[in-house]
């Protein structure tokens, strides 16, 4: 079982991730927790995803997409994922259901 929590900022979508996260045992894959993990690196894409956090811009759709499979690939486990913040529009969502068939 995969589950999607989307919404606008402080709505609430981390605290719901997490409670049902921890009720069922699952992993929760958050694409604004990766974008601040990436961040923190110095290298060209980490200098680049700092100056759009802070200017508050939103990240080009292929990114969540990319960091999202390198997650599944790393986490190596098919059981369920909570996904937290992507897809953000709907053509996004398009690009989710395109990418994982």
């Amino acid at each position: 079982m995969n589950v999607f929590f989307l919404g606008k900022p402080t709505c609430g979508k981390g605290t719901q991730s997490k409670m049902l996260a921890d009720r069922f045992n699952m992993d929760i894959i958050s694409t604004g927790n990766l974008f601040r993990e990436l961040s923190l690196k110095d290298d060209i894409l980490g200098v680049k995803i700092k100056e759009a956090l802070g200017d508050g811009k939103i990240m080009p759709s292929a990114l969540p997409i990319y960091l999202i499979i390198n997650e599944l690939i790393a986490r190596n486990k098919s059981d369920g994922f909570v996904f937290e913040g992507s897809p953000r529009k709907k053509a996004e969502a398009e690009e989710w259901v395109e990418t994982f068939k």
